[in-house]
C-alpha cells in the first residue's frame, strides 16, 4: 500500500539496490552488443529473473529468517563444520578477483574510447573513484549513490533507444530490420549444447546461476536481513523483478537499435572497432556526434553499473571470511532445522 512506500524509505532503497545489483555495467555495454550479434534469444532471461525470485522467496529468505543467522557462511559453519566453510569462502574470493577485474575494465574501456584517454590512466581513476566514495561517505553514500547510479543507468539507455529510434525512422523500423536480420526470434528449442542461447540453456539452465546469486550471495542475503521482517523481504524480491524485467527489456532493445543503425555497414567486418565491446560505445558516438554532453551521459550509465560493485564484494567476504560464531549474536538452536526432536535437556516450559 502507500504507507508501505512512502513511509518506509528502506523498503524503497532495498528495491533500488536489489535492481542495481543486476544492472550493472553488462547491461549499458554487454546485452546491447549480444542482442547485435545473437539476437533477442537473451530476453529469455527475464523469464529466469521471475522464476529465481520465486525461488527465493519459498526457499532462502524464509531459511535466513527463521534460523536467525546474518551469512550464508554461517549458515554453511553449521551444517558443514569450518573446514567446508572457509573453502567456500575462498572459492569466492577467487570468483570475485576476476570477476571485480571484469567489472572495473569495462567502463574504463567505455571512457577511453569516447574520451580518447590511456587505458591503464581510465583503470586507475575508475578505481580510485570507488574507493575514494566508499571509504569517505561510508553507508549513507553507499545507498543514495545506488539510488542516483540506477537512475543515471536508465536514462543513458533510454536516450540511447529513444535517439536510435529517431534516427532510423521509428521503432516500428527497427523491428521489421531487425525481423529481416533474423534478430526477432526469441524462442529455439534446439537441444544442441554448442549453441550459445536456446530456451533450455537461457530460461532453464541460467536458473541455477542466478539462484547462487539471489539466494545464497552474501551481499543479496544482507540486503534480505535488512528488511524488518521476512513478508517485507519477499515483497521486496518480487516487487525488483518486476523492475529488473522492464530495464532489462530496454537494453535488449538497445541491441536491435544497434542492429538497424549498423545493417549495411557492419563496424568489425569494415574495421571500424576490432571486437564486440566496441559496439556499444561506437553506436553512442554516431547517435551523438552533434549532441554535446551525451557521449559523457553513456559514460555515467557504464560507471554507474560499476562504482559500487567494485567495492562491496570484497568487504563482504572479508568480514565473513575473518568472523566467528563467537561474535555474532545469540541465534535460533541448530535444532529447528532437523527433524529429530532437540536434547531433553534443550526443553523448558518456555
Amino acid at each position: 500500500n502507500s504507507d508501505m512506500f512512502f513511509k518506509n524509505p528502506m523498503f524503497l532503497m532495498l528495491q533500488f539496490r536489489l535492481i542495481f545489483q543486476f544492472l550493472l555495467m553488462v547491461s549499458v555495454i554487454g546485452y546491447p552488443a549480444e542482442v547485435y550479434n545473437t539476437g533477442l534469444n537473451v530476453l529469455l532471461l527475464n523469464f529466469t529473473f521471475l522464476l529465481t525470485s520465486i525461488i527465493t522467496c519459498l526457499i532462502y529468505i524464509p531459511l535466513f529468517y527463521r534460523l536467525n543467522i546474518i551469512s550464508t557462511y554461517e549458515y554453511i559453519n553449521r551444517r558443514f563444520g569450518r573446514v567446508v566453510r572457509y573453502q567456500i569462502v575462498c572459492s569466492f574470493m577467487v570468483y570475485m578477483f576476476f570477476y571485480l577485474g571484469i567489472v572495473t575494465y569495462t567502463p574504463s574501456f567505455a571512457l577511453s574510447q569516447v574520451t580518447g584517454m590511456d587505458m591503464w590512466t581510465s583503470v586507475v581513476i575508475t578505481g580510485l573513484a570507488c574507493t575514494l566514495y566508499t571509504t569517505l561517505g561510508g553507508i549513507k553514500a553507499v545507498v543514495w549513490t545506488d539510488v542516483f547510479q540506477l537512475c543515471i543507468m536508465v536514462i543513458g539507455l533510454v536516450a540511447v533507444l529513444i535517439q536510435g529510434s529517431i534516427h532510423v525512422g521509428g521503432f516500428g523500423k527497427i523491428w521489421n530490420i531487425a525481423k529481416n536480420g533474423n534478430r526477432t526470434d526469441i524462442f529455439d528449442f534446439d537441444p544442441d549444447p554448442r549453441k550459445l542461447y536456446t530456451t533450455w540453456s537461457v530460461g532453464i539452465g541460467a536458473v541455477f546461476g542466478w539462484v547462487s546469486i539471489y539466494g545464497c550471495n552474501q551481499v543479496q542475503v544482507q540486503r534480505y536481513l535488512a528488511c524488518k521482517s521476512e513478508r517485507e523481504a519477499i515483497k521486496a524480491v518480487m516487487l525488483n523483478s518486476v523492475g529488473v524485467i522492464v530495464l532489462f527489456t530496454v537494453s535488449c532493445l538497445s541491441g536491435l537499435v544497434m542492429y538497424a543503425v549498423y545493417e549495411t555497414c557492419d563496424p568489425i567486418k569494415m574495421n571500424r572497432v576490432s571486437t564486440s565491446d566496441q559496439l556499444t560505445p561506437l553506436l553512442v558516438v554516431d547517435l551523438f556526434d552533434q549532441m554535446p554532453g551525451f557521449p559523457g551521459l553513456f559514460v555515467a550509465s557504464a560507471y554507474s553499473g560499476t562504482l559500487r560493485i567494485t567495492i562491496r564484494p570484497g568487504r563482504c567476504v572479508g568480514y565473513l571470511a575473518l568472523s566467528h560464531n563467537s561474535s555474532t549474536p545469540q541465534r535460533t538452536s541448530w535444532h529447528c532445522i532437523h527433524f529429530d526432536p532437540p536434547p531433553a535437556q534443550s526443553l523448558s516450559p518456555r
